[in-house]
């Protein structure tokens, strides 16, 4: 459709596009605005949101750990609650691949996390050296994924392994983390983590904490600003 902007009352035309994934959990929306005076002046907003199947929220809410097989129950701390799922199935993540995110780890380490959501299409390793990765955010690899000892995520993230693993080194903290892996998930000694994790196979190598979070169940929103001008 056409607008009039004030106070120069110069003609734009608006376009909305919407699609999402064929299971309806990764829907997006962009808005973008061109001035038809103005050769090529365009600024957009597009917003990513990402959620469970209602199914999976209500078992998140609860358990800490869904998966079908488990290794290392005996280190869970005695408040820890997990369950055993016949099936264990990841959102359709492939729609976020045209997101084609060339982020590195350095990035991430002196940025944090953007307002947008990535998607890595290959491995990816998180920065060493006990870094605390700031900022909310969808994190895809179609890869394995790797978190460096002494990690801490403060904010509210969803890491997910699109076709790989998520492998943990010792003493990462996550506040409220969702995590979803294709092949499984391994967590060495002494991880902190609020959320939950899902995956087929869930491998815990020493003590931890695992406290689940009704929180990471809702949805992840991301908005981001577009603009060529």
């Amino acid at each position: 459709m056409e607008k009039i902007f004030l106070p120069d009352k110069d003609k734009v035309v608006l376009i909305l596009n919407k699609t999402q994934s064929s299971d309806g959990l990764i829907k997006q929306a962009e808005v973008l605005a061109e001035a038809t005076r103005h050769n090529g002046a365009m600024q957009g907003f597009r917003q990513l949101k990402f959620q469970l199947a209602p199914e999976q929220q209500a078992l998140v809410r609860e358990y800490a750990m869904i998966g079908k097989r488990f290794t290392g129950l005996e280190h869970l701390n005695a408040e820890a609650r997990y369950i055993q799922a016949q099936e264990v199935s990841l959102p359709q993540v492939s729609f976020m691949e045209a997101l084609n995110s060339s982020v590195t780890a350095n990035n991430i380490a002196i940025d944090g996390f953007s307002s947008a959501f990535y998607y890595i299409n290959g491995t990816f390793t998180f920065p060493s050296g006990g870094k605390t990765l700031f900022g909310s955010t969808v994190f895809v690899t179609r890869g394995n994924m790797l978190i460096n000892a002494n990690t801490r995520f403060p904010g509210r993230v969803a890491l997910i392994s699109h076709k790989g693993m998520i492998t943990i080194n010792k003493n990462c903290r996550f506040d409220n983390a969702l995590l979803m892996a294709q092949s499984g998930v391994y967590l060495k000694e002494g991880c902190s983590f609020t959320g939950c994790i899902i995956a087929p196979s869930i491998v815990v190598e020493g003590r931890g904490h695992f406290t689940p979070s009704a929180a990471v169940a809702e949805p992840f929103i991301s908005a981001i600003t577009l603009t060529n001008s």
